[in-house]
């Protein structure tokens, strides 16, 4: 079968256009698929962000709390009425009034902090002098043998060493009474802050309010969770504040050692000590695998800008591109129909641009074989 000029000149423009088209849609293609997933990618940090930025808000709250009810004058009070036989003269009040009063101050802000346990003033010594707490739906004031010593406590130690409205904020871990883990678990983040005598200028105690958190960090996981994937949450040291596996959360409270270091070992750089990134995105491509993982530092103590929660996502690689294919699908519908557009106007153009050749064919071929010409 032989193929006349303008069906060869047809077909080759045909075949080019379609050669361009696909290698200008493939390069298209796998670019959008990249930008796509790359978008998808910041939607995930932004939303990680956001929720951090939830609790960096309650923290601050909590910080300025602390500060306000150690600076509340029923302290100043029952110092005062502590040195003089338990009589304050500059107030006309005894020991046991200024206790009152600061009781009822605790009792106010619990009833306006739900997420607030229990509320402390503790003497330089650990000895709990002033408690109001939570016990069921009920706000109650303990005394007598309720009242603990908390000199051993980690919290205490730590802000008696602080300069006056300096605060301390304690690790998120399980909360503790007498020294045992509180069941059911409760998710906990102490701030105190140091008392110091007006008078003397010396410390004289401390303030301490002990706040439920796992709200805020459930909140991160609500907020960031998507179908199909994982949510992560460690401290600065890489244990598991929430895991998918909730056997692994707080295992190092609970005498279990699970580390996100040991889980993802690629991770591991984003926790060493002089480590300044604020976010770690891994692909495939970088790890190896299916999983894309996404982590993102939360800074939450300004004292101490080194300590951090970290939030992780771990997803399929190939769930995150198929969330995307309504987008490419739509793309791929447009090039389809370019192409059969662009292939109609090549053979269009190809028929105009060999006429004039084969007019020029046919008169020559009429004049060899001595026909009168048609063109």
């Amino acid at each position: 079968m032989k193929f006349s000029i303008v069906h060869k000149l047809s077909l080759t423009i045909v075949l080019l256009v379609l050669f361009s088209v696909s290698t200008v849609g493939w390069v298209f293609y796998s670019k959008t698929t990249e930008l796509l997933v790359t978008a998808a990618l910041d939607d995930i940090s932004s939303n990680i962000r956001n929720a951090g930025a939830l609790v960096q808000e309650h923290i601050v709250v909590q910080h300025e709390d602390v500060l306000f009810l150690a600076n509340m004058p029923p302290i100043q009070g029952i110092l005062r009425a502590q040195n003089a036989a338990n009589y304050d003269e500059q107030d006309k009040s005894s020991y046991l009034q200024w206790v009152k009063r600061q009781q009822s101050i605790f009792v106010s802000m619990l009833k306006n902090k739900p997420e607030y346990l229990k509320l402390r003033f503790i003497d330089k010594h650990g000895q709990e002098q002033i408690v109001v707490g939570r016990e069921g739906d009920n706000i109650v004031a303990l005394s007598g043998e309720q009242l603990q010593n908390k000199a051993h406590r980690t919290y205490f130690i730590e802000t008696l060493k602080l300069e006056k409205d300096g605060v301390y904020l304690s690790e998120i871990n399980l909360n503790r009474e007498h020294g045992e883990i509180s069941v059911p678990h409760r998710e906990v983040l102490r701030s105190s802050a140091p008392v110091y005598n007006e008078i003397s200028g010396e410390v004289a105690g401390l303030l301490l309010i002990t706040a439920e958190i796992g709200k805020e960090l459930r909140s991160i996981q609500n907020n960031s969770k998507g179908s199909g994937s994982n949510i992560y949450i460690t401290n600065d040291h890489g244990g598991y504040l929430l895991h998918p596996d909730s056997n692994k959360s707080y295992g190092f409270d609970l005498g279990k050692h699970y580390r996100i270091q040991e889980e993802f070992p690629h991770l591991a750089k984003l926790y060493l000590p002089d480590n300044k990134d604020l976010e770690s995105i891994l692909q495939p491509k970088d790890i190896g695998g299916e999983y894309v993982i996404n982590f993102a530092k939360i800074h939450f103590d300004p004292n101490k800008p080194e300590r951090f929660i970290a939030v992780g996502m771990t997803e399929l690689y190939s769930d995150i591109v198929a969330k995307q294919t309504g987008v490419l699908n739509n793309v791929v519908t447009i090039a389809l129909l370019l192409t059969l557009l662009a292939t109609f106007l090549a053979v269009l153009f190809s028929f105009r641009l060999s006429r004039p050749i084969k007019q020029i064919t046919q008169a020559i071929n009429d004049y060899a074989n001595k026909h009168e010409s048609t063109v």
